[in-house]
């Protein structure tokens, strides 16, 4: 096990990666601790999908360091990071159409410690995402765009993660539906789950964020809590390319 900062859940530090010999990641330092919600914002193309991929195993790191709790995964294989403790929800839902409600959950508890709490998990999920509960039965397809999405935070919630990644939750949504995504993820804040979460909806993001980090052409240019945040100008020019 190598050594880590005390106090620290996800620790990445001069990551670099890139796809066809162009490097995306410049050196991307970034650190979650236990119970918190932090931000990763910036526009589309900046590097925010590479870097969960990178964190989750999909994405190999060219240099630099992935740490979770002090467990180096740079080099894992892409099943390890689940089985560690994290879980990822893809921009796009990516739901199983065919199989039930139920069964995409079920998929979910595939790492040995949810399998043994599988119905505690169930109930946790079906009490964050009341509109699941009746459609268990109904396979995956008949959901609205919506409940997909319900169905994808929940299926990543059945692996009892210690850290959830998530990449735009509110893509494609309507803003009522966002509101009850977001309240689902108040919830599961306050419960001392910690979040990563990728999104380009800043007001949202950071009325639930601790802590953010603003990308720009696969760097960091604006870290720190959300007041700062707000007031930097490089938020606005990473998104206007100001």
């Amino acid at each position: 096990m190598e050594t880590h900062t005390a106090g620290t859940l996800l620790e990445v530090t001069e990551l670099r990666t890139g796809y066809l010999g162009v490097e995306v990641l410049h050196g991307i330092e970034l650190v979650v601790r236990p119970g918190e919600t932090v931000c990763v914002l910036g526009a589309n193309g900046a590097g925010k999908t590479t870097l969960l991929h990178a964190i989750m195993c999909r994405q190999p790191a060219w240099s630099g360091n992935i740490r979770l709790r002090g467990v180096e995964l740079g080099g894992a294989p892409p099943f390890a990071p689940a089985h560690l403790g994290l879980s990822y929800v893809p921009e796009g839902r990516g739901v199983l159409a065919s199989l039930t409600v139920r069964e995409n959950l079920e998929l979910g508890a595939y790492p040995p410690r949810a399998r043994a709490r599988l119905n505690d998990n169930l109930e946790r999920v079906l009490a964050l995402f009341p509109p699941l509960k009746p459609r268990l039965g109904e396979p995956a397809a008949n959901l609205s765009g919506g409940q997909q999405q319900m169905l994808v935070i929940g299926r990543a919630l059945m692996a009892a993660p210690e850290l959830i990644l998530l990449d735009e939750p509110s893509l494609g949504l309507s803003p009522a539906v966002t509101g009850q995504v977001y309240s689902a993820l108040a919830q599961l804040k306050s419960s001392g789950q910690a979040i990563l979460l990728v999104e380009q909806n800043v007001s949202m993001a950071l009325k639930l964020g601790d802590r953010a980090y603003v990308m720009e052409q696969g760097r960091i240019v604006v870290s720190g809590g959300r007041e700062r945040v707000l007031a930097d100008p490089r938020l606005r020019n990473a998104y206007l390319g100001l």
